[in-house]
């Protein structure tokens, strides 16, 4: 599945850490001419920056501080994005957040549309913006999902509905994205070691100690899958889990 990333670029959102960052340090291995990191968290993207610079010579970087809730920024982003390297090939919606506390069902409304807005309203928006750009040349959007939208995820459920309906998302608008050529597919991670998932459990002792003890996934193993997945020619509404080695 794996292929090459030759000369093109990538636009990652979620980029300054994680499995976004990762899934940029993946795209360089396999030749990315450039990235773009779009991230709210300016001193995590200058880290991100400097780190890929480093490591990549000649890679171009390039990263943008916003929300991708904002659907003006998200979009003037696109733009700059293209702006700046003369061409886009490939978009990662990986933003998300957990709900974090008060849990369900005692969280307040105004927190469920947070978490809806980001995990189920910036990836729509972001693929949108993602068909605009590349639908006369071709390319992919992957999203990053998660397992718990594919099977119950009870320590956050308002979390496994969100991925449950960028799954969903996916496979229904695959076939819309295939006639303009570009390839929109998801991955489905369960747990991975990320500054996201030990967020989750701060203030739930009995969830960070089954956390403690519970297999998990590297970010650069769910970035390698994710890329994989990216640059598969034949990749088209697909959403395969993730799952660590045993």
């Amino acid at each position: 599945m794996s292929g090459r990333a030759d000369d093109t670029v990538a636009l990652i959102t979620g980029g300054a850490s994680g499995i976004g960052l990762a899934t940029a340090h993946r795209f360089a291995e396999l030749g990315a001419a450039g990235v773009a990191l779009l991230d709210r968290d300016t001193t995590a993207l200058d880290s991100a920056a400097v780190t890929l610079a480093d490591r990549f010579t000649g890679l171009a970087v390039q990263t943008i501080t916003l929300d991708v809730t904002d659907a003006a920024a998200l979009a003037a982003a696109f733009d700059d994005v293209v702006e700046r390297h003369g061409r886009l090939d490939h978009v990662v919606n990986n933003a998300a957040r957990m709900t974090g506390l008060p849990v369900f069902p005692d969280l307040a409304p105004p927190r469920v549309a947070e978490v809806l807005q980001l995990n189920v309203e910036a990836v729509v928006v972001g693929c949108m913006l993602a068909h605009e750009h590349l639908a006369d040349r071709g390319g992919s959007v992957t999203c990053t999902a998660s397992g718990a939208g594919k099977v119950p995820f009870p320590s956050d459920p308002l979390y496994g509905a969100s991925k449950a309906a960028v799954i969903m998302f996916v496979r229904s608008a695959a076939a819309t994205f295939a006639e303009s050529g570009i390839r929109l597919n998801a991955v489905c991670p369960s747990l991975v070691d990320t500054p996201m998932l030990h967020g989750s459990v701060e203030g739930r002792p009995e969830l960070a100690a089954a956390l403690a003890v519970a297999p998990t996934l590297s970010a650069d193993e769910v970035a390698e899958v994710l890329v994989g997945l990216a640059l598969d020619p034949d990749a088209v509404g697909q959403t395969p889990s993730v799952l660590p080695e045993t």
